[in-house]
């Protein structure tokens, strides 16, 4: 098995293992056993939704960090805390153009597999809603 086959499988059947658990437990912890087939197709629906909007929007952010949209954010916080170190020599502040710069060759690949987790756990939420609908008419 090549190297990059046995990273996919790590990232998507770790990603989706805890999915999968979290709806387990959501479904379980509300006596899943016990519903009706209506209160059934609404209680997974209401499982498979969180961990799906999670994994999109943390693919979403990721991507967001990619573009650029935290620099500033991250240049303040590293200039407070060298501000706040006392035993530290200050030195000369970096301009924020230079920090940008740096910052550019540290992005993060690989993360595409949220977005994939994601959609399959919202098209399994929709389904879901879909024969709720159904069932509840």
């Amino acid at each position: 098995m090549s190297e990059r086959l046995r990273n996919n499988l790590l990232k998507y059947g770790i990603c989706s293992a805890v999915c999968l658990a979290y709806a387990a437990i959501h479904c379980f912890s509300r006596g899943v056993t016990q519903m009706s087939p209506v209160d059934l197709y609404r209680t997974i629906s209401d499982g498979f939704t969180v961990p799906g909007m999670l994994c999109i929007f943390a693919g979403l952010l990721v991507w967001l960090s990619n573009e650029g949209t935290f620099h500033g954010i991250g240049y303040v916080l590293k200039n407070a805390a060298k501000a706040l170190m006392f035993f530290t020599r200050r030195g000369e502040v970096e301009k924020y153009a230079d920090y940008v710069e740096s910052r550019k060759g540290k992005k993060i690949t690989g993360y595409s597999f949220l977005f994939v987790v994601g959609a399959v756990c919202l098209v399994i939420t929709v389904v879901f809603v879909l024969l709720y609908e159904q069932a509840h008419g």
